[in-house]
Parts: C-alpha cells; structure tokens; sequence
C-alpha cells in the first residue's frame, strides 16, 4: 500500500474525520469512497487547494460528505470529529498546531515528513501515547503514528526506535538503512554528540538482532 492509502486504512470505523493540511483532500475522498467513514472535515491553511478539491468534490458527489474550511490548523474548526489526521508536514509545524486549544478527539493520526524522533519525544512529554506505527516505503520511508491523549512516557530506546514499530520485523530494512546513515558520519563527530549518536547506532543494532531472532 502506498502512504494515502495506510492512512485511510487506520481510519476504518471512524465517524468524523478532520484532516489538518488536506492539501487536495485525496485521503478523506477515498476513506468516504471506501464507506471507512461518515464524514470528513478538510481544513488547510491555504484557500488555492481548497477551491480546487471543492470542484472536485462536486465532480464526484461528496460536497454532502466532505466539508472544507480554512484555517490554521485547529483555529477554524468549529465542527465535531473523532479523529484527527495531521500529515505531510515537519514536526515543528506539528507541534505548532497541536499546542493550540482543540477539542480531543479518539485518536491522532501523525506521519511527519521529517524529525520523526522529535515528535515522538514531544508526544511522551506533552500526555499522548503512541498505541501503533505503521511503516510505508513511498519513494522513501514513512512511519505513520496512531495516538491517543494519554501520558506515556516513552524511553530514550523508544523514542529513537518505536515503541511498536521496534516489535515489527518489518522495520529491519529501516532500522539496517538508519545505522548506515549514523555508522556514515559517527566518527566526524564531536566527543558529546558521538556518544549520543553511538548510543543511537546501539539501539539500531540491537533491535535487528532481536527481530532477526524472534
């Protein structure tokens, strides 16, 4: 599966779905197409892609389904929802929209473009809790968040791993294709962030070898 449809695969059984930065809005059409949800809420911080996927809404019939507002990030939203996808941005961006006041919803669904690690550690220390990852190749790799709002706090080992995608042996060609990058730059580094980045590279290594074993 590509990265959309993973997405709308963890969305299955939902009522309202708020899809902040929809863009074009492709995953709420196909959640709505595949009847994985009721109703969808579209917001972006532009209004260009917006009147776009309007006409194409009512190309395809769902103007009945899928509303569209603009707004930044939760500013806007006055509707309800259960669940809250925030994708195909960076983590600071993420972080951003999540420290403003919103209603909460079941879950999050997160997949950053970049800055995984500190999303994850942002989520342990802000009460939210990572209950599954997903990891999809799509030119390069993504992993996809499923979050609700309740404390967990993650370890440094699960911050940097998973704390589910290190259960998964389907993450070994990720974990093998992290450790190269870091094994790449380790040595040029000063003493303090060596050591952090040795510990990283002994997290990876350990990880393959116990999803090799199991």
């Amino acid at each position: 599966m590509n990265r959309i449809d993973s997405i709308v695969e963890l969305l299955k059984g939902a009522d309202t779905v708020l899809d902040i930065g929809t863009d074009h809005g492709l995953v709420l059409i196909e959640a709505i197409q595949k009847a994985y949800i009721k109703k969808g809420i579209g917001s972006d911080i532009n209004q260009a892609p917006l009147n776009e996927t309007q006409k194409h809404l009512t190309e395809l019939g769902l103007t009945d389904k899928i509303t569209l507002i603009q707004s930044d990030g939760f500013e806007n939203i006055k509707a309800a929802y259960d669940v809250v996808v925030i994708t195909g941005m960076g983590y600071k961006m993420m972080k951003q929209i999540l420290s403003k006041p919103h209603q909460t919803p079941n879950y999050y669904v997160f997949s950053p473009h970049h800055e995984l690690e500190e999303l994850r550690a942002y989520l342990s220390n802000h009460g939210y809790e990572i209950i599954d990852e997903e990891l999809v190749y799509e030119k390069k790799p993504y992993v996809l968040l499923k979050v609700i709002k309740r404390f967990k706090q993650l370890t440094q080992e699960e911050i940097v791993l998973g704390p589910i995608l290190k259960t998964k042996k389907a993450a070994i060609p990720y974990y093998e294709s992290k450790l190269n990058q870091k094994l790449s730059y380790v040595n040029h580094l000063d003493i303090v962030e060596r050591k952090r980045v040795e510990k990283e590279i002994n997290f990876y290594k350990d990880a393959i070898r116990n999803l090799s074993q199991a």
